[in-house]
């Protein structure tokens, strides 16, 4: 019987007399086990990848995959399963060699890949052993991507439920994502992920799994644990203003934009399809003017329109906050919202770019109309903490040594008492028309 077996230790003949069948199951765990726990020293992974048998293993858990199709309830056909991905998980560390092999071989066909991320038990090992190819590894960051069965991977990963909810593969997928950001720059990341230099081509869109990673890919950006190059915060700045003059359509409906947001949008409002988007962008570029010289902040100016690009989002952003419906769940806090700093973040950046007093940037705000708008924003804002001292800092710099936007303000005549009620009455304070 199987169980008298011996079981060589050495790697050469075990991998030259394996029997993979699920005829001889038991015989197969054992010797597969055997091979997996050796597959640690770079010298085993070595002779196991240049060998028949690696060939032969792919075939046998395509094999196995196919009949766990039909029928799953065998508990061998599992336990081949999981120690064969265990063994690809032990190939994949530490050994540059052996890495570039295997995610060659995984990326011709993507039935293996693919069908193995959907058994979940199946999902962290896989997940340890894309991690592990790509990690410090530029060439397999590159095979990843360039590779439409390694967009299908990012796709599925970010979509699926389990991977999304289990805390070890959504720590394993942030960081198969930083580790691409690491080979790539954030720029051509995204550029190949929507597979195109724009946002929009012939009124097409780009999908909800590009989208996804995007999103991701965003978030990631505002952490810190990747730098951005300047490159890519001019691509950034390119695409906010694609986003911002994409088709303005009138709903007349409440639409969602995002799980905690719903709104009821105002006539002739921007496509908040790409709201999310639009906000992430802003936040990221709002972060990187503070590193940014003088004269980096000015070709951002001059190339990308990125003041009226800004001062059109504020616009938009205070009409949807004064005249549409936010509808957030009782139980939800303010920063809960998709909503939440954005104002804030959009003046942020806007005092970075008019903090040398150039008279062409404060003259092209007051031309645009945009000075009353940011007065407006010299208020509290539960949503926007802070957005009252940046709204001042923000007039100092556009009024500082220009006449003609102080006579414009020093002209303007209020409308109406700002009616604040963040103010606790225990202040005694009150606003009068005069101040």
């Amino acid at each position: 019987m199987t169980k008298n077996v011996t079981i060589s230790d050495d790697i050469v003949v075990l991998i030259e007399n394996v029997d993979l069948t699920l005829e001889n199951a038991d015989l197969a765990i054992k010797t597969l086990s055997k091979i997996r726990n050796l597959a640690t020293t770079s010298e085993n992974q070595n002779i196991i990848c240049q060998s028949k048998f690696y060939l032969r293993l792919i075939l046998f858990v395509k094999d196995l995959l196919i009949k766990m199709k039909i029928s799953n309830d065998s508990v061998d056909k599992k336990t081949l399963l999981k120690i064969c991905a265990q063994l690809f998980s032990n190939l994949s560390t530490n050994n540059e060699r052996t890495q570039n092999t295997i995610i060659n071989s995984f990326f011709t066909d993507d039935y293996i890949l693919l069908n193995m991320l959907q058994i979940t038990y199946l999902q962290g090992i896989i997940l340890i052993f894309f991690h592990n190819l790509m990690k410090n590894n530029a060439e397999n960051c590159r095979a990843v991507l360039n590779s439409d069965i390694g967009l299908k991977f990012l796709i599925f990963v970010l979509n699926d439920d389990n991977c999304r909810t289990d805390d070890l593969c959504q720590n394993l997928v942030w960081e198969i994502l930083k580790n691409l950001l690491v080979c790539y720059t954030a720029k051509n990341l995204i550029k190949r992920v929507l597979q195109t230099d724009e946002v929009v081509h012939e009124n097409e869109y780009f999908n909800e799994s590009q989208g996804l990673i995007l999103k991701v890919t965003l978030e990631m950006l505002l952490s810190d644990e990747v730098n951005i190059d300047f490159k890519s915060i001019e691509y950034f700045c390119g695409l906010l203003k694609l986003m911002l003059k994409l088709e303005k359509s009138t709903f007349k409906e409440s639409i969602p934009c995002s799980a905690e947001l719903h709104v009821q949008l105002p006539d002739a409002f921007f496509n908040l399809k790409y709201l999310e988007y639009a906000v992430l962008i802003t936040k990221i570029i709002s972060k990187s003017l503070e590193t940014l010289s003088e004269d980096l902040r000015r070709l951002l100016i001059i190339n990308y329109t990125l003041m009226e690009s800004l001062m059109w989002f504020l616009y938009w952003m205070d009409k949807l906050q004064s005249k549409a419906t936010l509808v957030v769940p009782s139980e939800k806090k303010p920063f809960d919202s998709v909503l939440f700093l954005l104002k804030r973040d959009i003046i942020k950046a806007l005092c970075f770019l008019t903090s040398n007093d150039n008279s062409e940037v404060q003259d092209e705000v007051r031309r645009l109309g945009f000075l009353p708008l940011i007065l407006n924003q010299c208020q509290i804002d539960d949503h926007n903490p802070y957005v009252k001292e940046y709204s001042i800092l923000l007039i100092k710099n556009l009024t500082n040594n220009n006449a003609k936007n102080q006579e414009f303000i020093s002209n303007l005549t209020p409308v109406s008492v700002s009616q604040n009620t963040t103010l606790p009455p225990t202040f005694n304070m009150k606003i009068d028309s005069h101040n």
